[in-house]
């Protein structure tokens, strides 16, 4: 997948930023949340942010948009092989 201007947070102590969740776990389980990038560069409308999250243990692409001042994710089941 291709980079995005916010493909990484800007630092720990900086800006929020939007967060990952997986790890293989189901939805039952703990899970563990990962920076994808920093709030500010997911904008209203715009392109999204692509990003790889881990599903049951395998890889998955997934991304993330804003829409009317929330953040949604989706993660990509129908990968082409």
């Amino acid at each position: 997948m291709s980079a995005t201007p916010c493909s990484r947070a800007e630092s720990a102590r900086g800006p929020p930023t939007i967060a990952a969740r997986g790890g293989g776990k189901s939805l039952t389980q703990r899970r563990r949340a990962t920076p994808v990038c920093a709030s500010k560069g997911l904008v209203e409308g715009g392109p999204g942010v692509r990003f790889e999250a881990t599903w049951v243990g395998d890889p998955w692409p997934a991304f993330l948009v804003r829409f009317e001042g929330r953040v949604y994710g989706y993660l990509n089941r129908c990968r082409s092989t």
